[in-house]
């Protein structure tokens, strides 16, 4: 058996037996804000940045001719599209920060793949991100400027199809898929025993 085969076996009966503790406020919260600010920032960038591509090349041209005495409405409306759904994208991944959070302060240290497992979260991260980049610019393409949120919707469901399969296929060859779900397993009962709590 190979070293790290060795290592997820036990870390799998590491988990099984591992009790968290309460994780101080002030570090959770203070990480879920950064990582929820970093997120926001990020998804809004990427956004901003197509939106600003395709309107350099042109594409938009005969919109904002035909619009022209809307013209900072509708780039109010885009700004404000790309603002929303940034927001709301970076909310949909918050219950995934918040495992991020509690593995890195308090299960990390418990295994032996700790290191390992949190460098493929980061590539997980990566990999995401780089995901929505590929898919925002064909949907903003193909949306007026004005409804950007809806080219946003369209990247999110493209990227979280397409992740989930390229994110599967790595973790199973790398064989650490299933400590992952122990992971979100232990989440899981944690989180049953504690509303279980009068």
């Amino acid at each position: 058996m190979s070293h790290l085969k060795q290592q997820i076996q036990a870390d799998l009966k590491t988990l099984q037996s591992l009790d968290l503790d309460i994780l101080p406020a002030k570090i959770y919260y203070g990480e879920m804000l950064k990582f929820f600010t970093i997120l926001w920032g990020s998804f809004l960038g990427i956004q901003l940045i197509a939106a600003r591509a395709i309107n350099n090349m042109g594409v938009w041209q005969d919109y904002f001719e035909r619009y022209a005495e809307h013209e900072s409405s509708i780039y109010g409306k885009m700004w404000l599209g790309c603002i929303i759904s940034s927001f709301v994208i970076s909310l949909f991944l918050l219950s995934r920060i918040k495992l991020y959070v509690i593995f890195k302060y308090q299960i990390r240290q418990h295994l032996q793949t700790g290191l390992l497992l949190t460098r493929k979260m980061r590539q997980i991260a990566c990999v995401f991100y780089g995901l929505f980049a590929f898919f925002i610019f064909p949907c903003t393409l193909f949306c007026d400027p004005d409804v950007t949120l809806f080219a946003a919707i369209g990247a999110i469901i493209f990227t979280a199809l397409a992740s989930q399969l390229l994110i599967g296929m790595e973790l199973t060859r790398v064989g650490v898929g299933v400590l992952l779900e122990a992971v979100s397993a232990l989440f899981g009962k944690n989180e049953k025993s504690e509303r279980n709590i009068p």
